[in-house]
């Protein structure tokens, strides 16, 4: 029975700040969890990726949706089944499209701030230096048991936690109030790429946001920003599992698409089009 029918019909303030308060109980927890670990190095990473994910997003992502909705599911656009023909068509324009996304992140990588704002610019680099070892250390692996549950971390995990997180309850509960889908797919994007707090990826991911907003729009089933987003991060994972060791692995993932590689990205662009052109004229 749903707990407090009253919470149905709470403002978006509400609860987009429950949401919020749900969040923070939840990082502060996983945080703590996470620093009793008894291991080090990738498997402690491994451990305190799955925590943090799951306590941060994926919980409290659930546990909104039971407080406000008496039907938790359609918080989640779970319903309806994701298609076979739209399932290849996402996995295509999604391993397509990811050349033309190295290629942006290389010119938002150019950005530089006002000499002015020099400290921000340096915290903004030490964060992303930062940010590239962990993912470094945490993909590293040559075993099968290594990649298969850098699969289930990386990339099923996370798009699982982050989709209905970003995908789910917070674009069920805004677009109930706006309207503009546009407005609501780019402003979430805006958000899921402000919250990775990695300014010099900043745009390429917020475009992948972007397209997962469209591609729930266009199905009406959240399985397919999931299935879109664990194609992408699998990717990431199965270049750095074969690339091990060899001292290739940043430029297989990073710089497919840029340089002598352009063309791939020429490429890429023209049959991510022809996908979604196939997914958008079968939208509902």
């Amino acid at each position: 029975m749903h707990l407090n029918k009253s919470l149905q019909n709470a403002s978006l303030g509400v609860k987009i700040g429950t949401l919020f308060i749900l969040i923070i109980i939840g990082g502060l927890g996983s945080a703590l969890l996470a620093g009793k670990l008894p291991f080090t190095g990738a498997t402690q990473l491994k451990l305190i990726q799955t925590i943090m994910v799951i306590g941060s997003m994926l919980l409290p992502s659930l546990i909104a949706a039971f407080l406000f909705s008496a039907q938790p599911a359609k918080e989640f656009y779970l319903k309806r089944p994701l298609s076979r023909k739209n399932a290849m068509r996402i996995i295509c324009a999604t391993l397509a499209v990811s050349p033309c996304i190295n290629l942006i992140h290389s010119y938002n990588k150019q950005i530089t701030l006002p000499s002015w704002l020099s400290g921000i610019e340096k915290w903004m680099q030490a964060s992303e230096e930062a940010a590239q070892k962990a993912t470094e250390m945490l993909l590293q692996t040559n075993s099968i048991g290594g990649l298969i549950t850098n699969l289930l971390i990386v990339a099923l995990l996370a798009a699982l936690s982050e989709e209905f997180l970003f995908r789910g309850i917070l674009f069920k509960w805004v677009s109930d109030t706006i309207k503009n889908k546009h407005w609501v797919i780019w402003s979430i994007a805006f958000i899921f790429s402000a919250i990775h707090l990695q300014f010099y990826g900043f745009i390429p991911r917020m475009l992948l946001g972007a397209f997962l907003g469209y591609l729930l729009i266009w199905t009406g089933t959240l399985w397919a920003p999931i299935l879109a987003h664990f194609t992408n991060n699998a990717l990431g994972v199965l270049l750095a599992y074969r690339y091990a060791g060899t001292g290739e692995e940043k430029a297989m993932m990073e710089e497919i698409g840029t340089g002598d590689t352009l063309w791939f990205s020429l490429a890429g662009a023209i049959i991510f089009i022809a996908c979604i052109r196939k997914i958008w004229e079968e939208k509902l």
